[in-house]
């Protein structure tokens, strides 16, 4: 195969995943459902249908019920728990990493999914719904990119997961996040841990990960992502008055520029490059200030708490 055509089709992939993107904006524009749209779309896209390899251990099947269902607990959660967002968000991600452990799959943009709705105190079955669509479409264009040789062809391999050492994995994962989620999540410093940040904790926590040896690029990607997308929500939506979809498609053409010349393809800044969004005008301009401190910790302690190999 010529590089012109693995450009062409580079580029194909990049513009598939834009236009699903555009009608997510679309739909929620055109129904008036604002929780339909869900920044982590963008991450999974990235890591589904723009990167020659998905970044995960898992199957199809896998990403589509995972993210479902952690969406659904979600909104379950947000609508019949009386309790604070702290407990609502640590007995999501709990959900989460015990399905993760049962299910036998590395696919952590299934948290995201349920600290979402959790963050924006969503309770309609819109979101679950709007959420199970979109990735049923997501993994439905990846069996046909594949199958038409746009990417690699993705394999799922369960004999890698060892489910025991998996399990001693999340649980430490899962008390440390407990701990360290009191102190933002009691006085209101929500976007220290908003869900692209703890996706990334949880993806870096893995010291097999290959982003371990880069975490100083690893922070400045996502860091980029919430401030573009901020500074388009901001300028394009709040001050000059624009539609939100307009701030949307051109945040993810700059964003989607920035990958092709850095060649850091890190799904989660896509997510972080969408929250601004959907945020409130008056939340918007702290939130890469958020995330970049929220973020640098729990780096920090990933690098020095989580050393034994999973």
């Amino acid at each position: 195969m010529n590089i012109k055509l693995l450009k062409i089709r580079k580029i194909e992939r990049y513009l598939y995943a834009g236009i699903l993107t555009l009608l997510m904006f679309l739909s929620a524009q055109v129904t008036g459902h604002r929780e339909i749209i869900f920044p982590e779309i963008l991450a999974i896209l990235t890591g589904g249908w723009i990167a020659k390899r998905q970044p995960w251990n898992t199957d199809k099947f896998r990403i589509w019920l995972l993210t479902t269902m952690s969406a659904l607990v979600g909104v379950l959660l947000v609508k019949y728990l009386p309790l604070g967002i702290y407990y609502k968000v640590i007995f999501s991600f709990l959900f989460t990493a015990i399905s993760l452990v049962v299910f036998k799959t590395t696919f952590i943009p299934a948290i995201p999914a349920g600290i979402f709705p959790i963050f924006m105190n969503v309770e309609t079955l819109v979101y679950p719904l709007a959420v199970g669509i979109m990735v049923f479409a997501i993994v439905i264009g990846q069996y046909l990119l594949e199958k038409y040789h746009y990417r690699h062809k993705d394999k799922y391999f369960p004999e890698k997961i060892n489910q025991k050492m998996m399990s001693k994995h999340w649980a430490k994962l899962f008390l440390t996040f407990s701990i360290i989620s009191i102190y933002p999540l009691s006085q209101g410093f929500l976007f220290w841990l908003s869900p692209p940040v703890v996706v990334t904790f949880a993806e870096l926590s893995n010291t097999m990960s290959p982003n371990r040896k880069r975490l100083l690029k690893i922070w400045g990607i996502m860091v980029t992502g919430a401030l573009i997308g901020t500074i388009f929500r901001f300028l394009l939506n709040i001050y000059f008055d624009l539609p939100l979809i307009i701030a949307a498609i051109l945040t993810c053409l700059f964003m989607f520029l920035i990958y092709n010349k850095t060649k850091i393809l890190y799904p989660p800044s896509a997510g972080a490059l969408l929250m601004p969004m959907i945020l409130k005008p008056q939340d918007v301009i702290y939130y890469p200030i958020q995330v970049a401190i929220g973020l640098g910790v729990l780096i920090l302690l990933v690098k020095y708490l989580f050393k034994t190999k999973i």
